[in-house]
């Protein structure tokens, strides 16, 4: 759940990018964190129009559950490094 006020998101690109965006932003009378932020969520809200929020929430639902464990994959993981932790005289 998003906070109630503002947080922190950040993401990585080349020092290329990086000046594109800058050197933009401030053509536009603005910081590069306003410009990224406006242009992001100008995406983001067309990406909803056009493809509903039904559907987004069904692709976020998705992404989130690439990856996970289940329990006993996870207990199995778990037992795992407590035989190594066993092996290594730990």
């Amino acid at each position: 759940m998003p906070a109630a006020d503002s947080s922190p998101a950040t993401f990585r690109v080349s020092p290329e990018e990086r000046y594109l965006l800058e050197a933009v932003a401030h053509y536009t009378g603005k910081t590069m964190s306003a410009f990224v932020r406006e242009a992001a969520l100008v995406l983001a809200r067309k990406v909803v129009d056009d493809a509903g929020p039904e559907a987004v929430l069904e692709g976020d639902r998705q992404w989130s559950e690439k990856g996970k464990l289940t329990v006993e994959e996870r207990r199995a993981a778990l037992e795992k490094q407590r035989e190594m932790s066993h092996d290594d005289g730990r």
